[in-house]
């Protein structure tokens, strides 16, 4: 196989199990014609320091491929899996799926469900925490047309897991206090980093103080013509303490211990 259709495949696995994962450099390149097959999925990996510099478009040698796995799983602190030569589609996506089956048992995310505070069964905004990651962060993804409370909460994290990764932790709050969790000071802010449909160019993108449940809910100019979006808050965040203060108000399946250990970045 080549380089170029490698890195197709593994662009696919990472977005299963790292969704709207932002850039983490820029200013990078990529040999190969970029309106060729392949090349914009090899700028993506290459973006997220996941492209040795021997990676060729043309044809991936078993070192590389090796080098791309154990920097990926290595995010995870995870000793690599023994990749085959990458001679075929059939073996380059077997050997991503023991990847991605070791990842998904490091990975820690939580669904966090804001509920409607004139009715609680719809659905203010839906995210996930995903603190245990290369880029920590909150994602927000767009729900489901008709998807509410409802249904049950086995519905709505049906929604939010793949074919890689099920989520089975949750915090169900009602909307102002979900909102809390991350913008309980004044002074904390908003900001888009990533995407999807990916918008490079687009990001990082502030929030303008006072909407940001407009974003969280695909309102916002910024966000509603996409699928889901990868958020940080900056400035003060809820000590545990503070944390602990908003336990009650929420419904989790999570202790008070993994409720924190969720809500503070590693």
């Amino acid at each position: 196989m080549t380089g170029l259709e490698i890195a197709s495949l593994f662009r696919r696995a990472l977005e299963l199990i790292e969704p709207g994962l932002p850039a983490l450099t820029i200013g990078v390149s990529v040999d190969g014609e970029p309106g060729s097959p392949g090349y914009q999925d090899a700028l993506f990996l290459a973006q997220r320091g996941l492209l040795p510099s021997s990676w060729d478009p043309e044809q991936l040698t078993l070192p590389v491929w090796q080098e791309m796995v154990r920097v990926f799983m290595d995010w995870y602190r995870l000793d690599p899996i023994v990749v085959r030569a990458p001679d075929s589609e059939t073996v380059v996506v077997a050997d991503l799926s023991l990847v991605l089956a070791r990842v998904a048992k490091a990975v820690r995310p939580a669904a966090l469900i804001a509920g409607d505070p004139s009715d609680q069964e719809q659905i203010s905004f839906l995210g996930v925490i995903w603190n245990w990651s290369v880029y920590p962060r909150l994602l927000v993804v767009r729900p489901n047309p008709g998807l509410s409370m409802a249904q049950g909460i086995d519905d709505i994290l049906a929604s939010l897991s793949s074919c890689a990764l099920t989520l089975n932790r949750y915090i169900f709050a009602p909307e102002p206090t979900a909102r809390r969790l991350f913008l309980g000071h004044v002074e904390a802010r908003m900001v888009v980093v990533g995407a999807r449909p990916e918008q490079t160019a687009a990001w990082p993108r502030l929030i303008e103080q006072g909407r940001e449940l407009e974003a969280l809910s695909f309102a916002h100019s910024a966000v509603a013509d996409l699928e889901l979006f990868s958020a940080v808050f900056v400035g003060p965040r809820p000590n545990p303490v503070q944390l602990l203060t908003l336990l009650p108000q929420v419904r989790t399946n999570m202790s008070p211990r993994t409720f924190l250990r969720h809500m503070q970045t590693p």
